[in-house]
């Protein structure tokens, strides 16, 4: 579960203004927190939360408490009204069975908050931000004052 919940935490980490029209990811770089995480209808247990998330124009990697480098993952963004679409794909992880696996998604953010919802099995995006069944996670992350721009 620890590594389910680990590929969540990296998709989800960045904040950025929204504008009316679209969201805006312009400013996703940075440094995360996590602050709350769902898996399905329960949530995440805070000791999963214990992690970092470094997140560049086009990949995010999810540190451990100890700053172990736990999942690098590609991302790329289709910008929407409320949210964006994501899609990941793993490059690399520390659990080997893990890269290579791909997730869809949407991420939106509001001031220094960031929220990812993702799929894992279904191949399909989420529809909202309300995860459907154990295959779906929903990540809440905060930029740290070490991220801030």
């Amino acid at each position: 579960m620890r590594g389910v919940i680990g590929f969540g935490l990296a998709l989800t980490l960045a904040f950025a203004t929204t504008s009316a029209r679209a969201q805006n990811l312009s400013n996703l770089q940075g440094i995360y927190k996590l602050v709350s995480g769902e898996k399905g209808d329960m949530p995440v247990p805070s000791n999963h939360l214990d992690g970092i998330v470094r997140i560049t124009k086009d990949t995010m990697t999810l540190h451990d408490k100890d700053n172990n480098e736990i999942y690098v993952i590609h991302y790329e963004t289709e910008p929407a009204k409320d949210a964006a679409r994501l899609t990941m794909t793993v490059t690399r992880s520390s659990r080997p069975n893990a890269v290579g696996s791909k997730a869809h998604g949407l991420i939106k953010a509001q001031g220094n908050k960031v929220t990812l919802i993702y799929d894992l099995k279904s191949g399909e995006y989420p529809s909202d931000f309300h995860p459907k069944g154990e295959n779906q996670l929903l990540f809440v992350m905060e930029r740290t004052s070490e991220g801030a721009k």
